[in-house]
């Protein structure tokens, strides 16, 4: 059921002319929730689809090894 509310909001998400909400993308991130970040992301672009995803994808993996080393 839970994956297929997520499915239904990210189709919702895509299909809406909307643009990527930076300040929220960071909030998650300074939060601690990477996995919301990740997903958030992954709603926008894929990680092989340019250079700047790329990037973004392994930022949000850096982020989530430094969670792992502190905890």
């Amino acid at each position: 059921m839970d994956s297929m509310r997520a499915d239904l909001i990210r189709g919702l998400e895509t299909s809406l002319p909307t643009t990527f909400d930076r300040e929220h993308f960071f909030a998650l991130l300074v939060s601690g929730d990477v996995d919301g970040a990740e997903e958030y992301l992954s709603v926008f672009t894929t990680q092989d689809s340019n250079y700047y995803s790329n990037l973004m994808f392994y930022f949000v993996k850096t982020q989530r090894f430094f969670k792992f080393l502190v905890e």
